[in-house]
């Protein structure tokens, strides 16, 4: 990601020249330039969404008695961009702090069962749904993706699957209109 930053011109310009004829490399950086907007887009919506569970998690820890709410917040909010391991993290985590810092098994247990509950209903129904919304994606197919990937290439593949999967519907959607227009 940090290299597609630093030289994703020289990148689309590459790609572009391999295209004969002006117009498939014009479509060449169009599909470039919209599949970039729009997993932008993804990642913005990703901050947002990871920064309100950030708050849950702060406003968890204080009523529970955990220290340092903030601490949780943002360990709460980054883990949660790893799909499914960053939260399972989370939840163990606050199991073991809850151990160390409960007298009573029970107590310990509080913190953990409800940020399951939390990130369960986040990840498999809000953010679905506010991406799927956004990017007029299947909810299931994100889902789809995100199991494939996270098969084929762990943690890592379920992170980028959703912005391999932007980038595939942009392609094709810019390649079958292409397509028509060239045929007609």
């Amino acid at each position: 990601m940090i290299f597609w930053m630093l030289y994703a011109n020289e990148v689309k310009g590459g790609i572009a020249l391999l295209f004969s004829g002006d117009r498939a490399g014009q479509v060449a950086l169009r599909i470039l330039d919209d599949a970039e907007n729009k997993v932008s887009q993804y990642f913005g919506t990703l901050v947002v969404i990871n920064f309100g569970l950030a708050i849950i998690a702060m406003g968890l820890a204080s009523v529970v008695g955990l220290p340092n709410p903030l601490l949780w917040g943002v360990l709460a909010g980054t883990l949660n961009f790893i799909p499914y391991l960053g939260p399972a993290v989370m939840v163990v985590t606050l199991f073991v702090i809850g151990l160390l810092s409960f007298s009573s098994l029970t107590d310990a247990f509080v913190a953990p069962i409800i940020w399951i509950f939390v990130t369960t209903l986040e990840g498999q129904m809000i953010t679905p749904a506010i991406i799927g919304h956004r990017h007029t994606l299947n909810p299931f197919l994100i889902f789809l993706a995100i199991a494939f990937w996270a098969w084929m290439w762990g943690p890592l593949g379920a992170l980028l699957a959703v912005p391999l999967l932007i980038a595939a519907v942009v392609a094709i959607k810019h390649l079958s209109s292409y397509l028509a227009v060239r045929a007609s």
